[in-house]
């Protein structure tokens, strides 16, 4: 199935879950909308469809099977080892487009790859991590000795990341999402003039992001962070300035002048304290081991449920 299929999969069930809520569909918005999304995505499978008859795609084989299992999924849900499978499938498709060399930001079916990938990870993320408008990641961190306020201020700080809008950067929100669940350890190593850099131990997200994931309505504005490196990450930076033109499209090289880091989150606490405490290291650039700040712990956070006031608690993984 392709990631447009499996989200009218999904989408179908939201369906049909709202209406088992006993709610009046025609008149309420959350299930006119949700409807209305599940007719597009109708619309946009049958097209894919018809395309794939015309280049010979589709197979006349296990029809019956193929059919009990879409029944199965559009009544249950596609389950998360499912959709991981068919996410890994089509990140390794990205990887080895990007492998050719084409311009992945204009041609059009790398385009469509990636714009597959983000609909599956759209629906993987919601299904594993809840659905939900906002996504945060508490950063536990330890400072060492050799800081000159460590016997004012100690040894402990924290910042909270924000996540961008799954809407337009979902795999790079994804990818930290999967390096905060399963977290070893770091270090914020290199104290720039335009950025704070940190490296990255985490079990399950061991390579770089399969493409560039970027959009200029999330720029690299002061306070937000970002995977570096091209192919970008899982090492990470905070912008202490503006870097939009320095990590924005056409940056750091000349062959691609579409190309940018890819961001995936903005700074709402800490920026104000304990981000300029990083960036008052006394030394430069790479830091000794010594003056490096340790990355102790990260923890996901998501609304509280039935909270208001922009209440947040810890994620909590679910039994599928």
């Amino acid at each position: 199935l392709s990631a447009a299929a499996l989200e009218k999969l999904f989408l179908d069930k939201k369906v049909r879950d709202k209406k088992a809520t006993g709610v009046i569909m025609e008149t309420d918005d959350k299930s006119l909308k949700l409807t209305k999304n599940l007719q597009n995505i109708t619309d946009l499978t049958k097209g894919e469809l018809k395309e794939n008859k015309r280049e010979g795609k589709v197979h006349p084989v296990s029809n019956t099977t193929t059919a009990a299992a879409s029944e199965k999924l559009s009544i249950e849900g596609p389950s998360l080892k499912y959709l991981e499978k068919k996410r890994l499938n089509l990140d390794q498709r990205v990887r080895d487009k990007k492998a050719t060399g084409v311009i992945m930001e204009t041609d059009a079916q790398s385009l469509k790859l990636t714009k597959y990938l983000q609909k599956i990870t759209r629906i993987l993320l919601t299904t594993k991590y809840g659905d939900y408008e906002q996504y945060r990641v508490k950063v536990d961190l330890e400072f060492q000795s050799s800081i000159p306020d460590f016997d004012t201020n100690g040894p402990n700080g924290t910042l909270v990341i924000e996540m961008a809008p799954i809407s337009i950067l979902p795999v790079s929100v994804y990818n930290w999402l999967e390096i905060a669940r399963t977290w070893n350890s770091g270090a914020f190593h290199r104290n720039a003039d335009h950025v704070l850099q940190a490296t990255t131990d985490a079990t399950d997200v061991t390579q770089p992001l399969s493409f560039q994931e970027y959009s200029e309505e999330y720029p690299h504005t002061k306070g937000t962070v970002g995977y570096c490196g091209r192919p970008s990450g899982p090492c990470w930076y905070i912008n202490i300035i503006d870097n939009t033109e320095n990590h924005g499209r056409g940056s750091q090289q000349d062959e691609n002048p579409q190309e940018a880091d890819a961001n995936f989150g903005r700074i709402v606490e800490g920026l104000d304290d304990v981000v300029p405490r990083i960036h008052s290291i006394p030394q430069k650039d790479w830091l000794d081991e010594k003056n490096q700040v340790l990355i102790k712990t990260m923890t996901i956070l998501v609304p509280k449920s039935g909270g208001g006031g922009g209440d947040f608690v810890e994620w909590k993984p679910s039994l599928q």
